[in-house]
């Protein structure tokens, strides 16, 4: 049983890593081989945030790139392991289509992190498995070490770098042309 297990890990981590040598999106997302597919807005933390949930069993939160991108582009590549495992894809705040906070100071890693935790906590799930790509995987490194004993596993997947002086840079610059376009408005 437990070799069945690692096995079947294994194989998620091997899909997941070939994600970073993927290009594209599957413009017919709802036509995934499992037949289950649902779509939904859940408020988290007062913002309204898009939800694809594909496959049956256990939980996985993905968590994109970015910061700024949305989800759509790594649900192609989850498409075979849906069977076994419920993906659950979410747009972060200020992303796709998440809307974006009316507050742009609320646009920080620590509110991203407990973005994760109030999703969690929605959702019912004991302990999370998270799979995080680029900034996604730096949300979720971040994630583990404020919430370690609500997290199961950890997959990372080109994981950002460690240092936060980037990413916190890059918020800035979004709260910046958020400013920005209200003005013009």
């Amino acid at each position: 049983m437990i070799f069945k297990t690692q096995k079947k890990t294994i194989y998620i981590v091997l899909a997941l890593l070939i994600i970073g040598c993927t290009t594209g999106t599957n413009k017919d997302n709802d036509s995934l081989s499992t037949g289950k597919v649902e779509d939904k807005n859940i408020e988290i933390n007062g913002i309204n945030h898009y939800f694809k949930i594909i496959g049956t069993g256990e939980p996985i939160l993905v968590l994109h790139g970015g910061p700024g991108l949305f989800s759509d582009y790594l649900i192609s590549s989850f498409e075979g392991l849906a069977e076994g495992y419920q993906f659950i894809f979410y747009d972060q705040r200020g992303s796709g289509k998440t809307d974006f906070p009316k507050d742009t100071a609320s646009i920080s890693i620590d509110n991203f992190v407990e973005d994760i935790e109030a999703i969690r906590k929605h959702l019912k799930i004991d302990k999370i498995t998270l799979s995080g790509h680029s900034w996604g995987g730096l949300l979720a490194l971040f994630y583990a070490k404020k919430y370690p004993d609500n997290l199961n596993k950890l997959i990372l997947i080109a994981p950002g770098p460690s240092n936060s002086e980037y990413y916190e840079k890059t918020l800035t610059n979004m709260q910046q042309k958020r400013k920005e376009e209200d003005t013009k408005e």
